[in-house]
């Protein structure tokens, strides 16, 4: 009996350890500080204003293209986007009702935007919709809004947020979830560069 005794308690302590080493195994394997960041929370702040910035879009109408930068580092471990958008201008008339329906959809979101004149004493002066009206909220975000018979710009820039810039940017994150085409500069043509006769050539004879 007494060694039947030893070998039950021998047995008991080893699957006492093995549960332990298993537990402490998991514990590690779940430990969320041992995994670089997810990036929700900037990808959040993306999407989220990228979304009204599209509403916006579809509001005013045309074609837009967008000029966004890459993500860039801000505070400790966050990320951020500057987003450019541009599209149609719009007549003196149509400007302010249209900018009324953009200025109601913004309130809607919660925001408190100002409507302004903008461009005064120059040949295409506008309207400017901004909020906050100056500077930025808490997170850094803003959005500006100018409208002239020209085009219609929208510079903004997300709060920021937890993010791993460089993973954001070599996947070209933001890139992939906007529905807003890019916009791709057009080269200037080159102007040919002239062919100058050899100093042993007779120069061309003029009338």
């Amino acid at each position: 009996m007494h060694s039947i005794r030893t070998l039950l308690a021998l047995a008991a302590s080893l699957l006492i350890g093995i549960s332990a080493t298993g537990c402490t195994a998991s514990a590690t394997t779940e430990d969320p500080s041992m995994h670089p960041t997810s990036s929700s929370a900037a990808k959040e702040a993306f999407l989220s204003l990228n979304a009204i910035l599209e509403d916006t879009q579809d509001v005013i109408g045309g074609d837009w293209l967008n000029d966004d930068d890459v993500a860039t580092e801000c505070s400790q471990a966050g990320a951020r986007w500057g987003l450019s958008r541009f599209g149609r201008g719009m007549t003196d008339d149509e400007r302010r009702s249209v900018l009324d329906a953009v200025r109601q959809r913004w309130i809607e979101e919660g925001w408190t935007p100002t409507l302004t004149r903008t461009l005064l004493g120059s040949d295409s002066p506008g309207l400017q919709l901004r909020y906050p009206a100056r500077l930025s909220v808490e997170g850094g975000l803003f959005v500006e809004l100018v409208s002239t018979v020209h085009a219609t710009t929208i510079f903004a820039q997300t709060r920021c947020a937890e993010g791993d810039v460089d993973a954001l940017d070599a996947s070209r994150w933001s890139e992939r979830h906007t529905s807003t085409p890019p916009y791709f500069p057009v080269s200037a043509p080159t102007t040919p560069t002239p062919t100058m006769p050899a100093a042993s050539d007779p120069a061309p004879e003029t009338d």
